[in-house]
């Protein structure tokens, strides 16, 4: 992800606050980004990537849940 503004690569997501980003935004598909060196918040389609722990990446593990 790039901020439009500094072109930097360090977005991050938000905590979604307020009527537009709790209700609104989410209907149509959109989430709550921070740069990290300008503090330019945007709301963008894009999820973001999220990091597979061990049991995610092996389908064939059983989990041993109690």
């Amino acid at each position: 992800m790039v901020c439009a503004k500094c072109q930097s690569n360090r977005m991050r997501r938000i905590k979604r606050v307020g009527f537009l980003r709790t209700r609104l935004a989410p209907l149509l598909g959109y989430y709550p980004w921070r740069c990290s060196l300008c503090a330019t918040e945007k709301l963008l389609r894009a999820r973001g990537h999220y990091e597979s722990t061990p049991e995610m990446s092996n389908p064939d593990r059983k989990s041993h849940s109690v």
